[in-house]
C-alpha cells in the first residue's frame, strides 16, 4: 500500500491539474497563519501566553523519543488522512482544517522571535507542513470533484486515498525529527529547559 501511495503522491505532485488545489491550500494556510499571528498579538494574547512559553520545553517532549515519535506520527498522519478525504461532499471541511492548523501556527509564532520559530518549528516543519498542504490539496480536489465532476469522483477518491497513504513516510520522518532533533536543538541553540 505504501509503495502505491508513494507512486500516487508523486503523480499528484506532477499533474498540472492539481496545482490550483495545492496553491489554494498554501494560500489558505498562509492567510490563516497571518490571522492567527495578529490575533495572538492582540485579542488572544492571554490564551497564547498560556500555551506558548518561550524558555520552557513542552513537558511531553521528555517522554521516550520512540513513543513520542509514534504518538506524533499517528496524530499527524490521522490529520493528514482526514484532510485528504475531508472534501467528500464539500470543500468546507478541508478549508476548516487548513484554517485551524494555520491559525495555531500563527498564534504560536506571535509569541516567538523568528530565530526561535525556526529552531522550534523548522527542523520537522519543512517536511510536515508541505505534507499537510498536499493532504489539504487532495481534500479540496475531492470537494471540487464531488461538486462539479461527480462522474470522475470515485476514481479521484481512490487516488486521493493513495496520496494520503503515500504521505505516511513523510509524516513519520517529520515525527522522528520532532521527537529527537527538535528538542536537542531547542536545548542547545535556545538554552530552553
Amino acid at each position: 500500500y505504501i509503495g502505491a501511495g508513494i507512486i500516487e503522491l508523486k503523480s499528484f505532485l506532477f499533474r498540472l491539474e492539481n496545482y490550483p488545489f495545492i496553491l489554494l491550500s498554501l494560500f489558505a494556510f498562509i492567510l490563516s497563519s497571518i490571522h492567527g499571528y495578529f490575533l495572538g498579538i492582540d485579542y488572544l494574547r492571554p490564551f497564547r501566553d498560556l500555551i506558548v512559553r518561550p524558555g520552557r520545553i513542552n513537558p511531553i517532549m521528555y517522554q521516550s523519543p520512540f513513543s513520542l515519535a509514534l504518538e506524533i506520527f499517528f496524530n499527524n498522519w490521522k490529520i493528514g488522512l482526514i484532510s485528504t478525504v475531508s472534501g467528500v461532499g464539500t470543500p468546507i471541511l478541508p478549508a476548516l482544517i487548513t484554517y485551524v492548523n494555520g491559525w495555531l501556527l500563527g498564534l504560536v509564532s506571535s509569541k516567538l522571535t523568528l530565530y526561535e520559530l525556526i529552531v522550534v518549528i523548522g527542523p520537522h516543519g519543512v517536511i510536515e507542513l508541505p505534507s499537510l498542504i498536499i493532504a489539504l490539496a487532495a481534500g479540496f480536489k475531492l470537494g471540487f470533484y464531488y461538486l462539479f465532476r461527480r462522474k470522475l469522483f470515485p476514481e479521484e477518491l481512490k487516488r486521493c486515498i493513495k496520496v494520503g497513504i503515500g504521505l505516511a513516510p513523510l509524516f513519520l520522518l517529520a515525527a522522528v525529527i520532532e521527537a529527537t532533533v527538535t528538542p536537542a536543538l531547542i536545548k542547545y541553540l535556545l538554552g530552553w529547559s
